[in-house]
């Protein structure tokens, strides 16, 4: 809503009349539809003391809403018109006494400055992983997680993650095994998305002024047409027309706007759709938990996780569930991305389309003003609105479309009624119910999944495997401290002690067994010959 103030200034007396019904349908020249408005008029009197020429000004101040027209009759005196040539026109004066003056509020659009944008991906994690069962070939080093890693894509981003202590499940051996992986982090669908932060917004709204004048058989005509905008918070002042009249605008409140903050739109998409609802870091943001963490480096050319090595391998978590097979289980610490094994057709949600959400939107665009200047255009309705159509068999009356506004309760019928103006006992009544649907659930993958690696040589026993273990070098591999020391030293003694046990079982019992028994038959045979 907004309070025009209309001057009219002149010499002569002014009758000022409301026009509160429908302009005639039989005019040939089709004229605006006039809305119910209130009207305040007052009248102003200055003399010059010099000339002793008196002036009046006629003050009208009303209310119209958007998409409302706001309309008056101005009757002229017809013996006072020859004063009005120097100020009206002279195709009003010839046989012209009544004047119609509308203002229609036509539009209002908000203009959001980007204060902060920057372009991110859904994060597409796949994982390769090797389970080292104790015993066999190293294939796990401790400092696997500090290597260099290079993905098969250039602009993919890459790290090594290290994970000892794990279950040695399916291994032949007992003991505690390892695994390391080699996680790759891509785009999800090779989809590019544009964070942007938008501020205050600038709201200007656009007034259609017509002026017409009241010919004979009840014809009409244009005088004079203009259209023209204001902007929220200045307190404005327009001349409509030659005969004096002014308009003066007081202080417009846009009623609805959107809050200051983050937003995300698809840069693939063909349409411009602005989204909200969920968690977006911000410029200087980076947190696994919101969205915007795997971001485009246009200097490098590439996708980049900031402090993503020790962020990935914080947040990676694994175990295994047959280290002999190589499969294996894992989550991560973070949340909007998608895991590779589940990778598919199946579009990731980033939030909630403003202009669902926001009803009172009619149309949003981006307007791009440079490579590093962009503006949010957003054209305000009023909301909530119902859609009215109205129909005629007649041809000189064209069929129509109102909305207008209405209090709603969720789940909730309201009784509307309409009516030709002055018509009571023509009205139609109709209900109007209102439902309301609840937004879509988010559903964030916060569970384990099942994966299987692709070194088919880990874990194989063989010759070699064996044979490293008779190299008293190799025995002392891994001990750390005086309790481990100790711990191998009573190993070693206990296998030394099982030997000579060997040795002198061998030797006393189990030699001389042999030996009679090889001895004696021989001496049997030697004897029957």
């Amino acid at each position: 809503m907004f309070s025009p103030v209309l001057f009219l200034s002149s010499s002569v007396p002014l009758l000022v009349l409301l026009l509160l019904s429908c302009c005639s349908s039989l005019a040939k020249l089709q004229i605006p539809q006039c809305s119910r408005t209130s009207l305040v008029t007052g009248v102003m009197r200055s003399v010059n003391l010099d000339t002793t020429e008196m002036t009046m000004t006629t003050t009208m101040q009303t209310q119209i809403g958007l998409h409302e027209t706001g309309c008056f009759f101005v009757n002229l005196h017809p013996d006072n018109l020859i004063s009005l040539n120097d100020t009206m026109e002279e195709s009003i004066l010839t046989s012209n006494t009544s004047l119609l003056h509308t203002l229609r509020y036509e539009s209002t659009h908000q203009l959001y400055p980007v204060r902060q944008q920057y372009i991110f991906a859904i994060p597409e994690i796949d994982s390769d992983c090797i389970c080292d069962c104790p015993g066999g070939d190293d294939h796990c080093a401790v400092d696997y997680a500090y290597k260099n890693c290079t993905g098969d894509n250039r602009g993919a981003f890459c790290v090594h993650t290290y994970h000892p202590h794990q279950s040695a499940a399916g291994c032949q051996l007992a003991g505690e095994a390892d695994i390391c992986c080699k996680l790759i982090v891509k785009p999800y669908q090779n989809r590019r998305y544009v964070a942007v932060y938008i501020g205050q917004p600038l709201t200007v709204a656009t007034f259609h002024y017509q002026l017409y004048s009241k010919q004979q058989h009840d014809q009409w005509q244009m005088l004079h047409d203009q259209r023209f905008q204001a902007i929220t918070g200045q307190s404005q002042r327009v001349q409509l027309d030659q005969a004096g009249l002014q308009l003066q605008l007081g202080d417009l409140k846009p009623v609805w706007q959107l809050k200051e903050g983050m937003y995300v739109f698809d840069l693939n998409g063909d349409n411009f759709t602005l989204r909200h609802g969920l968690p977006i870091n911000r410029f200087h943001e980076y947190s696994s938990h919101k969205l915007g963490w795997l971001r485009w480096q246009s200097a490098e050319k590439r996708w980049t996780v900031r402090n993503g090595r020790i962020k990935l391998q914080a947040a990676h978590f694994v175990q295994t569930v047959n280290c002999l097979a190589q499969e294996y289980a894992e989550t991560y610490n973070a949340d909007f991305y998608v895991p590779g094994k589940d990778n598919g057709e199946k579009a990731f949600f980033v939030g909630h389309p403003v202009q669902e959400t926001e009803r009172w939107i009619r149309t949003l665009e981006l307007v791009d003003r440079s490579s590093t200047s962009r503006q949010i255009s957003v054209e305000q309705n009023q909301s909530p609105a119902i859609s009215i159509t109205l129909s005629f068999n007649k041809m000189c009356i064209r069929d129509s479309t109102i909305r207008i506004g209405a209090p709603a309760t969720v789940n909730g019928s309201r009784w509307l009624c309409l009516q030709p103006y002055e018509k009571p006992k023509l009205q139609k009544c109709r209900w109007a119910t209102f439902s309301a649907q609840p937004l879509p659930k988010v559903e964030l993958p916060h569970r384990w999944t099942q994966a299987q690696g692709h070194c088919t040589d880990c874990n194989q026993i063989s010759v070699n495997n064996f044979l490293k273990y008779l190299n008293p070098a190799n025995w002392t591999q891994g001990v750390n401290g005086w309790s481990e020391a100790l711990a191998v030293g009573l190993e070693v003694a206990f296998y030394l002690l099982l030997a000579v046990i060997l040795w002198a079982v061998c030797r006393r019992l189990i030699c001389p067994v042999l030996r009679w028994t090889v001895c004696g038959n021989g001496r049997n045979n030697a004897n029957k010959m």
